[in-house]
């Protein structure tokens, strides 16, 4: 390959709204233009006869990527407005609501999310997200309270529920409320020890408090768990990043052996000890139990670049293979780059 490769490792895709969809580009990538900082200034304010007129601001501008990843940029205002249009067009559609949504909340338009999000609530079949995202607008935007009664009504109605509950602690954590943002982490790794941002919020804390080795026992403590894994990965993650491979990869051999394992944690692993060199561990580890189908694209990514770097160009293409059977048309030109890659090695 002319250009390292790009290990994937933890991360979370959503749904972004579809070149069909919009009839312009898929798989929004936002790019602001950054502003020069103001800076106060230690000398006296100097009366000045006459000033050149400060120099136009760069507009900010929105990066959008088409199915073939050409990338065109379009104003800011113009993509609010495309978003708004969304909303008025999909509000009985709840998967494209939904997308529109998450896209605008990522764009830092949540100010003008409210109404398609209490409009979400009223037709999403799949009740946790549209609760979980109209609470994340309200808290945004000044109403916390709402939206800790929108939580609590869920948590009454349809049971308890770990990312329900993380929700709460954000809603706490605004309120500067830390003892119940602690009680509620608490809460939610007893639900589910692998709710993400859970664990990652109660670590950081918990590293900030008490320091670094405070933090790795209660990742360690939380391994422990029936069903968990996210923190053990994590742990192998440190272990890594301090040469002790071989406990790393005991510590994903124990991960791998849990049925619960998802295509995330797939994903960690190959990337982790493909990132620091140990192709062989990675295809060793994941390439047995990886389906895509299962799984998602990511961990056959990895699995792909591992086996064209260690030389086994058939497997490769077969990994590849399934991984473009999924339709994944947000990462159409990156499968394509990669069976070129494969093409040249070939030679």
């Amino acid at each position: 390959c002319s250009a390292p490769p790009i290990w994937v490792s933890s991360l979370r895709c959503r749904r972004s709204i579809s070149c069909a969809e919009m009839g312009i580009f898929d798989w929004l990538r936002r790019r602001k233009t950054e502003k020069p900082p103001v800076h106060a200034s230690s000398e006296p304010e100097q009366i000045q006869e006459a000033s050149e007129p400060d120099p136009p601001q760069e507009e900010e501008r929105v990066s959008l990527f088409s199915d073939s990843g050409t990338q065109v940029q379009i104003d800011r205002a113009s993509w609010r407005k495309v978003l708004l249009n969304k909303f008025s067009e999909d509000r009985d559609d709840p998967e494209k609501l939904f997308a529109a949504l998450v896209t605008a909340i990522k764009d830092d338009l949540v100010d003008d999310c409210e109404a398609a999000a209490r409009r979400l609530l009223q037709i999403d079949p799949e009740h946790r997200r549209a609760t979980t995202l109209l609470a994340h607008v309200l808290t945004q935007t000044g109403k916390a309270d709402e939206a800790e009664g929108l939580l609590l009504a869920s948590l009454a109605e349809h049971g308890e529920d770990a990312v329900v509950r993380n929700n709460l602690a954000k809603v706490y954590a605004v309120r500067g409320e830390d003892d119940r943002v602690l009680e509620t982490l608490r809460e939610c790794l007893e639900l589910d020890p692998n709710e993400e941002n859970s664990l990652q919020w109660w670590v950081a804390i918990k590293r900030e408090r008490e320091g670094e080795e405070a933090a790795r026992e209660l990742l360690r403590e939380i391994a422990e768990r029936d069903g968990s894994w996210r923190a053990s990965i994590w742990l192998a993650r440190m272990e890594i990043e301090e040469g002790q491979i071989e406990i790393a990869v005991s510590r994903f051999r124990q991960v791998l052996a849990s049925a619960s394992v998802d295509g995330e944690a797939l994903t960690t692993i190959s990337g982790d000890l493909a990132r620091a060199g140990h192709l062989d561990a990675a295809i060793e580890l994941v390439d047995p139990v990886y389906e895509a189908q299962r799984h998602g694209p990511y961990a056959g990514l990895n699995l792909t670049m591992a086996h064209a770097q260690t030389g086994n160009l058939e497997r490769a293409r077969a990994v590849l293979d399934e991984v473009e059977a999924l339709h994944r048309r947000d990462l159409l030109k990156h499968v394509q780059e990669l069976r070129e890659q494969l093409d040249q090695l070939s030679g």
